[in-house]
């Protein structure tokens, strides 16, 4: 895994299958899914625990599942022609344009600590790319800052909807400044 995925762990996630939609609630138990929503969450469950470098736990996992079905919904999967066998595939999976609100919900259940922590998230993703040397807490305090950003955010939103145009470490102007706030010297992420 390159530096770029690596420390975009969220659009790794959408490439992965991971992103799936459901109303605005922004998660919930499997109680509370239709059976349509619930064959969207399994497939990505599925495409999930084949991925041994899936860098969150099985209830982290179905948490951010719902998650997404949830906060995008079964209509606008529909819509955009996607069935649950394409969440459970090659994870080549992009919604096309979304409202602020079900965008808002996507980025509130990555950033904002619903199903796990993304400093640990980001850290733990890239303690798995041989390439990067960097020590936990400086990855930890890497994602913890992404998180906090508001064009990072926006990046993410673009990468689910297919806006391909933004990169986030092009769109995120204060990049540098995160790296020197966490104290990471560019040689730690293999280049």
């Amino acid at each position: 895994m390159g530096f770029k995925k690596a420390a975009v762990v969220l659009t790794g996630l959408a490439m992965l299958g991971l992103v799936a939609c459901g109303d605005d609630s922004g998660g919930g138990s499997a109680g509370d899914l239709s059976a349509e929503e619930q064959e969207y969450v399994d497939a990505m469950m599925t495409s999930l625990k084949a991925d041994e470098t899936a860098p969150f736990s099985d209830d982290e996992g179905q948490c951010l599942a719902e998650g997404m079905v949830k906060a995008v919904g079964v209509d606008t999967l529909k819509e955009a022609g996607i069935t649950p066998a394409d969440l459970g595939g090659d994870g080549n999976v992009v919604f096309g344009e979304l409202p602020k609100e079900k965008t808002d919900a996507l980025v509130s259940l990555f950033f904002d600590g619903k199903c796990f922590d993304f400093g640990k998230l980001i850290a733990a993703g890239m303690a798995q790319d041989p390439d990067v040397s960097l020590p936990s807490e400086k990855a930890e305090c890497l994602g913890d800052k992404m998180s906090e950003s508001d064009e990072f955010r926006q990046a993410f939103v673009a990468s689910v909807t297919g806006d391909d145009s933004v990169d986030p470490f092009e769109s995120v102007g204060d990049i540098f400044q995160i790296f020197a706030d966490c104290e990471i010297d560019l040689a730690e992420l293999g280049g």
